[in-house]
């Protein structure tokens, strides 16, 4: 039943199946709008924003692709057939611009500002909303404030530590080795614990982080990798460090920090509870609208949608 069900998810992904669907749903002459995306985490993070820009009589229209490169392919499939209006195609940028691979720029494809969807998530404005809007911690003595350079503290350290490592693997790419973070999946836990909402590497972590990422640095020079480094750390850590390394953090951070909370008293009455187990499979629809945004989404969704100015639609 496993391989089967396996099997079904895969199929939809499959460029045949949304090709196919997109044909048949799509209609110049509706209000309708088709969003293409890598993931279902990345139709979650952006369709309440889309659906503020639909039109009343509009219906958002969903295709989840698998990977960039399929998302790129519908793009050209689409503006083959001619069937570009109101279309809207989302990737991740990655480390596309530092290594040279950047996708050719379209009006229609937006490309996330940081590394990817998951960054926008591990930032201070978004734990902010989680210990008001979740935790209920009241901001008592400052409290919030030193909660927030705890953690912001805590994402510079990993930062520092895998810096040399990105800047290995920016360099190979540059020579076009592929390099693939497949083998973490969304968890950092093979290299780095969490100790009192400290995070640590644990021993030979960069060995182990070599080993699941399948390269080998020694083709390149120490001074060429220092250098990358140092050119990296004048950049903001969301624009190099994998989403999913900073999820983890922010993740593990939260889940520490509000498992420490339960029991201390809000007020006379009312105790902090643990309402709602944070994970990787559902943060993006917890923390909807509860995060900052990509640079330049709300330009191009309205340039993208054919808005009916009269009737805005607010569905969600």
């Amino acid at each position: 039943m496993g391989n089967f069900l396996d099997d079904l998810k895969t199929a939809r992904y499959a460029p045949v199946a949304i090709r196919q669907r997109f044909r048949i749903e799509y209609d110049e002459a509706r209000e309708d709008a088709y969003a293409f995306f890598e993931s279902t985490d990345d139709g979650t993070f952006y369709r309440k924003q889309i659906f503020q820009y639909l039109p009343s009589a509009g219906r958002l229209r969903i295709y989840y692709c698998g990977n960039k490169r399929s998302v790129w392919y519908h793009y050209e499939f689409a503006e083959q057939e001619r069937k570009l209006k109101n279309t809207l195609f989302f990737v991740d940028k990655d480390l596309d611009d530092f290594t040279g691979h950047a996708l050719p720029c379209r009006s229609r494809v937006f490309v996330t500002d940081l590394y990817a969807v998951e960054n926008y998530l591990c930032t201070e404005e978004t734990l902010t909303s989680v210990l008001e809007e979740l935790i209920f911690l009241p901001d008592e003595q400052n409290r919030h404030s030193r909660i927030l350079k705890e953690f912001t503290d805590g994402f510079n350290d990993i930062a520092s530590q895998l810096r040399p490592l990105f800047a290995e693997i920016i360099l190979l790419r540059q020579l076009n080795a592929n390099i693939s973070f497949s083998d973490f999946g969304d968890s950092l836990s093979p290299c780095f614990e969490m100790v009192e909402l400290k995070p640590g590497p644990v021993s030979d972590w960069d060995k182990i982080f070599r080993t699941r990422c399948k390269y080998d640095p020694s083709s390149l020079s120490s001074a060429d990798i220092r250098e990358k480094a140092d050119w990296l750390a004048e950049k903001p850590h969301h624009e190099w460090m994998r989403g999913k390394f900073a999820l983890w953090f922010f993740l593990r951070f939260v889940g520490e920090l509000w498992g420490s909370l339960v029991g201390e008293l809000i007020n006379d009455r009312k105790k902090i509870k643990k309402t709602v187990d944070m994970q990787s499979d559902n943060v993006f629809l917890i923390m909807q609208g509860r995060h900052p945004l990509p640079r330049g989404l709300e330009q191009f969704i309205t340039n993208n949608i054919c808005q009916d100015q009269n009737s805005m639609s607010v569905q969600f």
